[in-house]
């Protein structure tokens, strides 16, 4: 619990809320706040989990030789959000099979609602930690050369775009559509389509409604989408953690930022990896920041 009364991502609490929910038989899992001997397991299977898709991969040694010391924080988020949450029966399948690694070279980044009165709506991240995310993320996708789309538009009510998605990506096509979802329209489909790749990143306001019915549309029609969850907020803990409990369930694979840089790198040794390198530096820092 953070100091605003907020989960933190990847806590035991949330864990075992998760666990409880997803599962088709709750008979067999301890319901939240309830003693028993498979906390002990989940909290294995978390650090298992976050070892085999950080340290195996050589980014925790890459980072540490950066001399990034909250590479831990992020961990929980990471082994939370990349599927020990059980996929009930019936859900929809993802493009890809759980657990595959995403490739910078099937992915499109989308930019969801980045803008100033939206953002200040947020209660679910400390408004410096979600201004660094976001930007980090947008530097991703010029490290990496990914195709971007922003989502949104500028208005009295929604307030102005982050002034760093035009300074960052200036050539990226801004498009409207007519509800929350972005496939809403056809402006948007037409744009992921004309790319050739599979893999939605999304990160942007809010987590619960556009970022993830967005995320939803796309997975239906054969799509692989990714939620960079540390990258997107709302205004409220628990609608929060049930809309990433509902995207996981969905088919959604759910990340933090600083994975999604590590997994899309090819090697260190690479100007792509001199570029993340850099990235880490000036935003890991900020990145954990919990609601004030």
């Amino acid at each position: 619990m953070n100091a605003r009364g907020g989960v933190v991502p990847g806590s035991g609490t949330l864990a075992r809320s998760a666990r409880w929910c997803a599962s088709p038989d709750a008979s067999n899992v301890d319901r939240p706040g309830a003693p028993g001997e498979l906390e002990d397991t989940m909290d294995k299977r978390i650090a298992g989990v976050a070892w085999e898709r950080i340290g195996r991969r050589g980014v925790a040694r890459g980072i540490a030789g950066l001399g990034l010391a909250t590479t831990g924080a992020m961990v929980s988020t990471a082994a939370f959000a990349q599927g020990e949450i059980a996929t009930p029966a019936g859900a929809t399948a993802t493009a890809s099979p759980p657990g595959t690694r995403i490739a910078a070279a099937d992915s499109v980044l989308v930019l969801v609602d980045y803008n100033r009165n939206l953002m200040d709506m947020t209660n679910t991240m400390d408004m410096a930690a979600l201004r660094n995310n976001a930007v980090a993320l947008m530097k991703l996708g010029t490290v990496f050369g990914l195709p971007t789309i922003v989502l949104g538009e500028e208005n009295e009510y929604y307030g102005e775009f982050m002034p760093e998605i035009r300074q960052i990506h200036p050539q990226a096509p801004n498009i409207l559509r007519p509800a929350p979802s972005g496939w809403s329209a056809p402006e948007f489909r037409d744009a992921v389509a004309a790319t050739g790749r599979r893999t939605l990143l999304l990160g942007g306001i809010s987590t619960d409604n556009c970022v993830s019915l967005t995320s939803f549309d796309a997975i239906r029609d054969g799509y692989r989408a990714v939620v960079v969850v540390d990258a997107s907020a709302t205004g409220n803990p628990l609608v929060e953690q049930v809309s990433l409990q509902r995207l996981a369930q969905a088919g959604a694979t759910l990340t933090a930022w600083v994975q999604l840089g590590a997994e899309l790198l090819e090697s260190w040794a690479t100007p792509e990896g001199e570029q993340l390198a850099q990235v880490f530096q000036e935003h890991l820092s900020l990145s954990t920041l919990s609601p004030s």
